[in-house]
């Protein structure tokens, strides 16, 4: 049973690690998401309102003409 706890307690270490490294930005820890250049991003930028809603969607086609889509 004690070996038990230290691996609960090693699991739980690895876990909360893992989250936090996942929760870090790629320069330390801040964030910049004012200072975007979007001239030099790959797919460039879009603006949203604060009041304007965003709108998601999806092509799903398994058949047919776009199935390689």
């Amino acid at each position: 049973m004690k070996h038990r706890r230290w691996f609960k307690a090693f699991a739980l270490v690895a876990v909360l690690s893992i989250m936090a490294a996942a929760c870090a930005g790629d320069d330390g820890g801040t964030s910049t998401s004012g200072d975007v250049d979007c001239a030099t991003v790959e797919f460039g930028c879009v603006e949203v309102g604060a009041d304007e809603p965003i709108n998601l969607g999806a092509a799903q086609v398994i058949s047919g003409a776009d199935a390689t889509l």
